[in-house]
């Protein structure tokens, strides 16, 4: 039997970055006892319409030379409608967590609400610990397992993953490792995977790259990657190829998973190149096989820098999609410059025109407009203010505001 749901209000995410922030502080105390250096951040985002923001919290302090702490939370706010369409206050904390480690990351522990992506494994977001040993020869083992996270505060009962990966990298050879890991659903295995990694780096002007997660319960490939980087004669040009089996990636319990899901397979090549001091060309292009229906994408994009540094500068970008029922022609034109002191400014418009708009509209505009201010490396200031016209909705108008500050000892 499972927990009822249980609305998670902005009081609740108050006392989530007290908690955290007292966390930080108690680490930074520590540090300053024994005057070692200290760290504290702090950035803010809001966001309208609708009323929503993120709120993250960070901090990290030494103490005598043997241990480093960091606490780390990431908090979203906002005012979702009900059912009867009143706007209440929500909130969840997306990230919350303390991590205690050696000086020179030869180990460390993390606990509270964590994201782990490692290797083949694919993000897995749960409340629990996560223990890493690492050695100077390139090894490392890392052991996890918790509650997976599920929105709202639903129930959790008998829910709980668990895993590890290990992986070992050998200078100018490569890299290779594997990694497990299971969930339960009420109790019932609903995923299991085990994956493969591997690098090879030796060769002189080729990196050559793979993954691949089998699907264990139920016997197959749940996603694949292989690419081939050539380095030489040009800044990047891959060769790529991924499987994906959205069935096997969804957990076994769900009818929709059985029901409503197709592989997808895709090939492709992607490439940068600076052919002069300040401009460079970057493109890219796939071939899709999506539920037996051929499908392709194209992309070219070239950003001229005007200075040196690269403050200013100006771009363009094209892009075809040819898809099933989903083909378009896109194109985007982008800016940044300083304006005066510390304050600086971006701008994008994107315009796509569909191949079958039927009533949604012939062309669909997207712009942006971005000021930032920053006077100094410990405070920093932005704002944007985008309007946009989409098939869902005739014409969109949002802004968004962050803001970030930085704290330390010398």
């Amino acid at each position: 039997m499972t927990m009822p749901r249980r609305p998670c209000s902005l009081s609740w995410v108050a006392r989530v970055a007290g908690m955290i922030a007292s966390t930080s502080l108690m680490a930074t105390l520590a540090g300053v006892a024994h005057a070692e250096p200290y760290r504290l951040r702090a950035e803010a985002f809001a966001e309208a319409p609708p009323a929503a923001g993120f709120l993250a919290l960070s901090g990290q302090a030494t103490e005598r030379d043997d241990v480093l702490y960091d606490a780390e939370a990431l908090v979203w706010t906002g005012a979702v409608e009900d059912a009867e369409g009143d706007a209440a206050p929500r909130g969840e904390a997306v990230v919350a967590l303390v991590r205690v480690s050696h000086p020179r990351r030869l180990a460390d522990i993390t606990f509270g609400r964590q994201m782990f992506q490692g290797g083949a494994i694919r993000p897995l977001h749960f409340d629990g610990a996560r223990a890493a040993l690492r050695s100077d020869a390139g090894g490392e083992v890392e052991v996890f397992g918790g509650l997976p996270v599920h929105p709202r505060w639903q129930g959790r009962s008998y829910d709980w993953l668990g895993g590890y990966r290990f992986s070992h990298s050998a200078q100018g050879v490569g890299r290779f490792g594997f990694s497990y890991w299971q969930e339960r659903d009420m109790g019932r295995r609903a995923r299991e995977e085990l994956g493969v990694e591997g690098a090879l780096t030796s060769l002189e002007a080729f990196t050559l790259t793979s993954t691949a997660a089998l699907d264990v319960l139920r016997t197959g490939l749940a996603e694949a990657r292989l690419s081939a980087t050539l380095h030489e004669g040009v800044d990047r040009l891959e060769l790529f190829a991924v499987h994906r089996s959205p069935s096997r990636m969804l957990p076994a319990t769900s009818l929709f998973a059985a029901l409503g899901s197709f592989d997808n397979r895709a090939i492709g090549l992607s490439g940068s190149l600076r052919v002069a001091p300040r401009l460079d060309l970057y493109g890219a292009v796939t071939v899709d096989d999506v539920a037996a229906s051929l499908g392709a994408t194209q992309l070219a994009r070239a950003e001229l820098r005007l200075d040196d540094e690269g403050h200013r500068a100006i771009g363009v970008e094209g892009r075809r999609v040819s898809m099933p029922d989903a083909s378009w022609t896109g194109a985007r034109v982008f800016g940044r410059a300083p304006i005066a002191g510390a304050w600086s400014s971006s701008a994008e418009v994107e315009v796509v025109a569909p191949d079958a708009p039927a009533d949604r509209g012939d062309v669909w505009p997207w712009g942006l407009l971005a000021l930032r201010f920053v006077p100094s490396s410990a405070f920093e200031a932005a704002a944007g203010l985008e309007a946009s016209a989409s098939p869902e909705h005739t014409s969109s108008v949002g802004g968004l505001v962050r803001v970030s500050g930085e704290w330390g000892s010398p």
